[in-house]
């Protein structure tokens, strides 16, 4: 098996620790040759000092700077030699696991991003850093980090999700496939359960003329059409997920912890799959950010940006 690289990007923060946790729990480190990097960004002076445009240079600041500098440095010691406990404990060898501890040069988004460059399986970060109001509709550097990262798969986790059950949202998209197969490559046999969703959004309109008491004749071809393009819909989807379950097959998959569902009427796509990972119990929901056109390419981003606005307390897997 190839092995995979795996980027953590941590702050330090309690959020972090459960971040790795969840990589510990959902990567089986003895079937999967994976080697975990653990990155960091270390900002050179107080974030005061960007913010209020202070001169680093000046005698007062450099004293401020040195002292601070070095508590910074011996916390972030401190939180890594915890961070490596916690992976060896979930089962990592020392020799599977590295820190990498970089001064801020561009910024730390831009930072974590020109290292994600490097070649990486999967970049990995938490939701929220020091301070829960820097989540993902504030510009948070998860968020940064989402629209920047176009073509590398992107972890991004809230809370702490439960690694036992995945969703992944599926339709026809090469990138839906993509996600599957991403999710399979980090797994193993013993893998967890996983749910293959679709999603088929509602004929609201038509349906409110249907229940008017003399529709138009225009009105009943309309909903012929839309209830003949459903019926369509759902045998091609549930061809690709019979395509789907036989080359999981072929991998070695466990059939009986693999489920399909196809959900019709819905409003709202994003809504829908994060409606059903909650009911289901699922801690982590993989979406393609691709689809079969560059208007379904544009589009399926909405979703994703939709999907990581509502799963505040759960993993989302967004894959190229």
């Amino acid at each position: 098996m190839q092995q995979k690289n795996i980027m953590i990007a941590v702050d330090g923060s309690d959020h972090s620790f459960e971040t790795i946790r969840y990589v510990g729990n959902i990567i089986p480190p003895i079937a999967i040759a994976a080697r975990i990097k653990l990155f960091h960004i270390m900002n050179p002076f107080p974030e005061t000092f960007w913010d209020l445009e202070i001169d680093p240079e000046n005698n007062h600041a450099s004293s401020i700077i040195q002292s601070w500098k070095q508590r910074q440095e011996k916390f972030i010691q401190q939180f890594m030699e915890q961070a490596l406990q916690l992976l060896k404990d979930a089962g990592f060898s020392e020799d599977t696991v590295t820190v990498d501890i970089k001064e801020r040069q561009r910024g730390i988004a831009r930072d974590i991003a020109d290292e994600a460059q490097r070649g990486y399986d999967a970049v990995v970060v938490g939701r929220r850093g020091y301070g829960d109001v820097e989540d993902l509709i504030l510009g948070s550097i998860a968020n940064k980090l989402v629209n920047r990262l176009h073509h590398f798969p992107i972890w991004v986790v809230g809370g702490c999700p439960d690694p036992n059950k995945i969703l992944v949202a599926m339709d026809s998209s090469d990138g839906a496939m993509r996600a599957l197969e991403h999710v399979y490559n980090f797994l193993d046999k013993a893998h967890p359960h996983l749910l293959l969703l679709n999603v088929i959004r509602s004929f609201n309109d038509l349906q409110a003329d249907k229940e008017q008491s003399s529709p138009l004749p225009s009105d009943n071809q309309l909903l012929e059409v839309a209830e003949k393009e459903m019926h369509k819909a759902k045998t091609e989807m549930s061809s690709i997920f019979d395509h789907c379950i036989r080359k999981l097959e072929q991998k070695g998959a466990d059939l009986s912890r693999i489920e399909t569902k196809i959900v019709t009427g819905a409003g709202s796509r994003a809504g829908t799959i994060v409606e059903e990972a909650q009911k289901g119990a699922y801690g982590t929901i993989v979406i393609g950010r691709r689809g079969l056109s560059k208007v379904q390419e544009f589009f399926m981003g909405r979703v994703c940006n939709k999907v990581l606005q509502l799963a505040k307390e759960m993993s989302v897997f967004i894959i190229n």
